[in-house]
């Protein structure tokens, strides 16, 4: 791809405001893709878990196992059902009991994480014991949303910038365009300022007179009416 200028010097002020204009509208599409890309879900890694209900004098360890329990609705069967296993990352104490951070959670098919409402933990030694949810669990993506917000506003400013840069400024055909357009332009008799002014009044007084005009033919015609009996009040 050629990006050397076409016919540098030619065509200048066309060149500019259609870089500007079309410059604008790049950047607009920028800040509609970062705002819109803040809805896109985002695969995760885990989920942070507040829990409530652990042990007194237990406290949690890095891979222990983690399984997720949802209420069964259905009329028989268990009260709970397992919906998926993870492994705990970390874990931090609370007041209420533990914020617990989680691996990729493995789910049975039709399930989601945010279905589990209690938790069995199951130490590398010691027997496994039941939490229970403690306000919402909260999804780790897999990176920072704001590196996709980034990378898709920059990526569509990189490419228009280039196709701006070569249509405006090194393609013959838009060149020639351009620079004709110029060209024509530069022909237009141009008002000059006392022209404009005085045109500007007469457009003023006109609208006034006509907007007075109106106003008495309708004011006339409503007493019209209204002295026939054709408009009750």
């Amino acid at each position: 791809m050629n990006l050397r200028l076409y016919k540098p010097g030619q065509g200048y002020w066309m060149r500019v405001i259609t870089a500007a204009f079309f410059g604008t509208l790049i950047l607009a599409a920028a800040a509609w893709l970062w705002n819109e890309s803040k809805a896109i879900a985002l695969p995760t890694k885990g989920y942070v878990i507040p829990v409530e209900g652990v042990p007194e004098g237990v406290s949690l360890s890095t891979g222990e196992t983690l399984t997720l329990l949802a209420e069964n609705f259905e009329t028989t069967g268990p009260a709970r059902i397992t919906i998926g296993t993870s492994t705990i990352a970390s874990a931090e104490t609370t007041s209420t009991g533990a914020n617990i951070t989680s691996t990729k959670v493995t789910l049975e098919a039709g399930r989601e994480a945010f279905d589990a409402s209690r938790f069995i933990i199951t130490p590398a030694s010691g027997s496994p014991y039941e939490v229970r949810l403690y306000g919402n669990m909260q999804p780790i993506p897999i990176f920072d949303p704001q590196y996709l917000q980034v990378g898709l506003a920059a990526t569509t400013i990189l490419i228009g910038a280039a196709l701006l840069l070569y249509f405006v400024s090194a393609n013959p055909r838009t060149g020639e365009f351009l620079i004709a357009t110029d060209g024509e332009m530069k022909k237009v008799n141009w008002s000059t300022r006392k022209e404009v002014i005085g045109s500007t009044w007469v457009v003023v007084t006109t609208c006034f007179l006509l907007a007075g005009i109106l106003f008495v033919v309708d004011f006339g015609l409503a007493s019209f009416f209204d002295l026939i009996g054709i408009i009750d009040k």
